[in-house]
């Protein structure tokens, strides 16, 4: 719980693992479980920063979280923490500037493509484009149809996801607060039909079926693909 969550920031914890992730690069296991303990710990605010800014040697927590991804590519394990990781700290706006700046959005979409039959890499990847997504500076890089598609596959490959899902289709809400819609790209590549499926297994989706698709004069759209996916 969060209570929890400050007590061991409070005692030092963070820069105990930090500082063990700095003294072990090479072991898969301490940096996967180290990222998992950040990603935990980020859900709270003031730890956000606190992670952002212990420095060991200097190499921030973040830096290290960076490497993890780039030194364990072939791991399933660490490449789902430090997504899980990504999402909690880019909770933070100028977090998520500075993550992607160093490569992180890049980072986040390559484990998406590594491990596409990887529920909990996908979920966790769609969580950080999710958080990302939320910085109208960085949206054009998340708004590809490369990446798009990465999602709309993912929300294919796993429908009984609730994870997967719901990580997926807040990208797209995020997208459509912060970008101007491409419609003809989002229907071509399946977006619409993809939140109206997702939101029909999982009811306490539907919100994202009409929120900012209306605000942007395309619920036709919207309802098109209802129409589509009940045939």
């Amino acid at each position: 719980n969060d209570e929890n969550k400050v007590s061991i920031a409070a005692a030092g914890g963070i820069e105990l693992i930090v500082a063990a992730m700095h003294g072990f690069p090479q072991s898969e296991g301490v940096q996967m479980n180290a990222c998992a303990a950040l990603a935990d710990l980020a859900e709270n605010v003031e730890n956000r920063v606190s992670i952002f800014t212990t420095n060991i040697n200097k190499h921030g927590g973040y830096n290290l979280i960076l490497a993890a991804m780039r030194g364990f590519p072939q791991s399933e394990g660490v490449q789902a923490s430090t997504c899980a990781a990504f999402f909690s700290l880019s909770k933070n706006a100028m977090m998520r500037l500075i993550i992607a700046q160093y490569g992180g959005i890049a980072l986040v979409v390559a484990a998406m493509r590594d491990f596409s039959q990887s529920e909990v890499v996908q979920a966790a990847a769609c969580a950080a484009l999710g958080s990302f997504a939320g910085n109208p500076g960085i949206i054009a890089s998340i708004a590809t149809a490369d990446i798009i598609g990465l999602i709309v596959a993912a929300m294919r490959r796993f429908p009984q996801s609730e994870s997967v899902q719901t990580h997926a289709c807040a990208v797209f809400w995020q997208i459509s607060r912060n970008a101007q819609i491409n419609v003809q790209s989002f229907t071509d590549l399946g977006v619409f039909k993809a939140i109206v499926s997702a939101s029909d297994t999982f009811p306490h989706i539907h919100k994202y079926r009409f929120f900012n698709f209306q605000r942007q004069g395309i619920i036709y759209h919207v309802i098109n693909s209802l129409f589509l996916v009940s045939m």
